[in-house]
């Protein structure tokens, strides 16, 4: 029982220290203070970092948060772990996860949303994004979100943007050939925006129970 409740304190003890800085976090983050209140404890105890001692995601954990919220594949996943952890320590705090999920969502200006998603395309990091890259990236992302859509599909639209960027196809995108590529075909950007909403994450099942109206008077 002892080691119970001295396990409960840790892990109130991560979220207690998060309470007092909302309005801190909703400005670094776009979202309203209310969501990050909610989320504080979507991704302690729905995520899993209050069963850490440092009350972060380690990468299977976040791979799993992701997969909660529609953004499973292995692709997808690994780079988005990279392009969230911003000091490289190998884990995703609270304040690097909703930076991350903000440029993800539509409450982050396209500015900030092509950024990530510049990071998520660039698989081997060289600060460009290859043919074969943004191909990789699509067809993980369109195999969940676009089913329907067949490997040429796919690669026809790869090609249709770099054509687009005025960019041959031996070449690489840079940034600001990747802003003239997303101006061409939205879903470039868009297939990273989680398809469940970001706020709150739980699933229907267990959202809370919608308030009832006064009862009816019975009959007399």
């Amino acid at each position: 029982m002892a080691d119970e409740t001295k396990s409960f304190k840790g892990q109130r003890r991560h979220t207690l220290v998060l309470r007092p800085k909302l309005d801190e976090l909703s400005e670094l983050s776009n979202f309203q203070p209310a969501d990050v209140n909610k989320l504080i404890d979507v991704f302690h105890y729905e995520f899993g970092a209050a069963e850490s001692d440092h009350g972060k995601l380690d990468e299977p954990k976040f791979k799993q948060a992701m997969a909660k919220i529609g953004l499973g594949a292995e692709t997808i996943a690994s780079q988005a772990f990279s392009a969230f952890d911003l000091d490289k320590d190998g884990y995703i705090d609270f304040r690097e996860f909703i930076i991350g999920l903000s440029r993800l969502s539509s409450v982050a200006s396209d500015e900030e949303r092509m950024k990530l998603a510049f990071k998520v395309y660039d698989l081997d990091e060289n600060g460009t994004i290859s043919r074969n890259e943004m191909t990789t990236v699509l067809k993980a992302s369109f195999a969940t979100s676009h089913p329907e859509m067949s490997k040429g599909d796919v690669s026809v639209r790869v090609v249709d943007a770099f054509r687009y960027a005025g960019i041959s196809l031996d070449q690489e995108l840079d940034f600001e050939s990747f802003r003239k590529a997303v101006k061409s075909d939205r879903d470039i950007l868009d297939c990273f925006r989680p398809p469940k909403p970001p706020v709150p994450f739980l699933p229907p099942a267990q959202q809370p129970p919608e308030p009832k109206g006064p009862p009816t008077p019975r009959d007399e």
